[in-house]
């Protein structure tokens, strides 16, 4: 039994660590196809705590390179606006 408890609890670390891994994978892939075409996102990039329009370089360092820090909405709010 005690085996069995080794196991889940090296099982539990790893798929963390492996999680952690591929989020911080995830976001230097997001904030690279940000970068690439700012054109694209800049008039969606706010920041999220003041809600101002900021520009690309501060958006990908302050929100989506910051690692420990929810990403926040899926879409941004203001393609929802018509």
């Amino acid at each position: 039994m005690t085996e069995l408890l080794r196991c889940d609890a090296f099982a539990v670390r790893f798929c963390f660590a492996v999680s952690s891994y591929l989020v911080t994978f995830m976001r230097m892939i997001t904030s690279a196809q940000i970068r690439s075409n700012p054109d694209e996102y800049e008039a969606f990039l706010t920041h999220p705590d003041t809600d101002e329009t900021i520009g690309v370089t501060e958006f990908c360092e302050s929100v989506v390179e910051v690692l420990g820090k929810e990403a926040g909405w899926l879409f941004p709010p203001k393609l929802l606006i018509n």
